[in-house]
């Protein structure tokens, strides 16, 4: 249980592949955002796909969301959550 709201891990994104997720990953370690991922398995005609997901700290959402939202090529926003 997170001590304040604050600490409270927030999903940020969902990658689509393990290189977006290594460049994300570089971009929040440089941005000095702390990240935790987390990989879900879904399953596209039956046939299992994993999913990486980017959780950060509540308090951290702004500058996550500024920073991988300048990774993203031109109008792609579909797979950021942005704290929903």
């Amino acid at each position: 249980m997170a001590d304040s709201p604050d600490d409270t891990l927030i999903r940020l994104a969902t990658a689509s592949h393990e290189v977006e997720l290594a460049s994300w990953q570089e971009a929040l370690k440089e941005g000095g955002i702390r990240f935790q991922v987390q990989r879900e398995y879904t399953y596209s005609r039956f046939v299992p796909r994993r999913q990486p997901e980017i959780c950060v700290l509540q308090r951290d959402i702004g500058a996550a969301k500024a920073i991988l939202t300048k990774l993203l090529p031109r109008g792609k926003t579909a797979d950021l959550y942005f704290g929903w």
